[in-house]
């Protein structure tokens, strides 16, 4: 315990003293914590959002950045952790407040082990990476570069809907964007002016406490997928580059080599690197496959292997192939169970009633009379096929049509009273005369198309 002037420990041998002035200070900056071991082993969080390239990012920055969402600060999540107490929303109207409710256990701040939160307000500048950090869950976790590698995507925040305001011990200016970033600073004063008495490594302080309260700068770029992610790594990430080929990896298996980039350039070449077993690559190939006499002959190196086609039964009409389900093919109620059947039941309706059809409606101007007129009844027909007025769900967009030279056109009944001297080309195109005007507005003229 102190006492007095000294810090003294006791046992069965006696008292042993140490004066406090000779221990210094129990103070480290962060980049001396590093230097003694950068690797994490689990999260740190409360770290507040990046504003230089070289600040470690966050888990709620990364968030941020992800979507193209427009940000009002409520979207950063700030949790109280242990000895700390946390209000307001995060909004430009509410922001958050961060106060520290620690409460020293013997009423002395210069013999005890920091936690991340002590160390960044001494001193937050890094100097290298920071390894072995857990994948963050919480807002404010730090972020590590195998998060953000499987998070990012473009996003339009810049930076000040993220509201940082000072607590105990903390300065804060700036209004957190790229051309006027947050400036965290720490005004706590040193109780025994030395900040060297305690050497800790990041294992160390995260074990006693994970929670930073402020961000970490002059951190070095993430190359482990667990090191923590700086916010330059991030914004280089953002950005969605275009893919040449090289970030698929072919690797090569068993029997296999690869060689090449994958780019367009330098693309993938796979070779196998098989070894034949007896050396020979000609004995498993077929030099001949035919029937010669009464058998059917297959011959390789090894010799000639022969089957009596008398056995073999390829010899099959259409009413030995069974369907795979019955149907009844022409409505008549008995099902059809071979593939001659349906062809009988089918034909009857196939090459009469299918290859006869109407053509869609077509308005002929009869008001007044005239010789030689021409309507061409394909044309129309390819027209309104082509571009029905409605489609039931799912249907494609237009009718399937025959070519003009596939069918035959027919006029099956005019009213004599409105045409006469009607003939019809190949093509499809009708001539007629209109001789007088119907009665009602209206006439009859029925046509019929033939499939040839």
């Amino acid at each position: 315990e102190v006492s007095g002037a000294n810090l003294e420990i006791e046992d069965g041998n006696g008292t042993l003293q140490v004066p406090l002035a000779n221990l210094g200070s129990d103070d480290q900056t962060l980049s001396e914590v590093l230097s003694e071991g950068n690797s994490a082993g689990t999260s740190i969080t409360n770290v507040t959002d990046p504003t230089n390239a070289q600040d470690a990012a966050t888990k709620n920055y990364v968030d941020s950045q992800i979507t193209a969402n427009a940000a009002d600060g409520s979207e950063t999540i700030v949790n109280a952790g242990t000895d700390i107490s946390v209000s307001g929303s995060g909004t430009s109207g509410d922001p958050y407040i961060v106060n520290s409710t620690f409460v020293e256990v013997d009423g002395s701040i210069t013999n005890e082990i920091q936690d991340l939160a002590n160390v960044l307000s001494e001193g937050n500048s890094a100097g290298t990476s920071i390894t072995n950090v857990t994948d963050p869950t919480n807002a404010q976790d730090a972020a590590t570069k195998n998060y953000v590698d499987s998070q990012i995507t473009a996003n339009a925040a810049d930076g000040s809907e993220t509201i940082v305001n000072a607590g105990t011990d903390i300065s804060v200016s700036g209004s957190g964007t790229s051309g006027d970033p947050y400036i965290v600073n720490s005004t706590f004063t040193e109780v025994d002016g030395s900040i060297t008495n305690e050497i800790q490594d990041l294992a160390s302080v995260l074990g006693e406490g994970n929670s930073a309260g402020t961000s970490i700068t002059n951190v070095t770029d993430p190359t482990n997928a667990q090191d923590a992610a700086t916010k330059n790594y991030v914004d280089s990430q953002i950005t969605a580059n275009a893919a040449d080929g090289s970030e698929t990896i072919v690797n090569a298996g068993t029997d296999i080599s690869v060689s090449g980039s994958g780019t367009s350039g330098d693309p993938y070449v796979v070779n196998s690197t098989f070894t034949e077993v007896d050396g020979s690559v000609t004995n498993e190939v077929n030099t001949r496959f035919e029937v010669s006499g009464a058998n059917l002959e297959i011959e390789d190196s090894n010799g000639t292997l022969q089957v009596a086609l008398a056995d073999i039964n390829i010899d099959q009409t259409a009413s030995d192939v069974d369907l795979d389900t019955s149907v009844d093919s022409d409505g008549d109620g008995s099902s059809e169970t071979t593939v001659e059947g349906a062809i009988q039941a089918m034909s009857p309706i196939v090459s009469k009633a299918a290859r006869i059809f109407y053509p869609p409606s077509i308005a002929v101007d009869a008001s007044t009379n005239g010789i030689g007129r021409t309507i061409n009844l394909y044309d129309q027909y390819v027209a309104q096929f082509g571009t029905p007025a409605v489609a039931s769900l799912g249907a494609p967009a237009a009718i399937p049509t025959y070519a003009a030279t596939d069918l035959y056109y027919y006029v099956t009944y005019a009213d004599p009273a409105v045409f006469d001297n009607m003939s019809i080309d190949a093509s499809g195109e009708l001539t007629y005369d209109i001789v007088g005007q119907p009665s009602d507005y209206n006439a009859l003229i029925n046509v019929v198309f033939v499939v040839k």
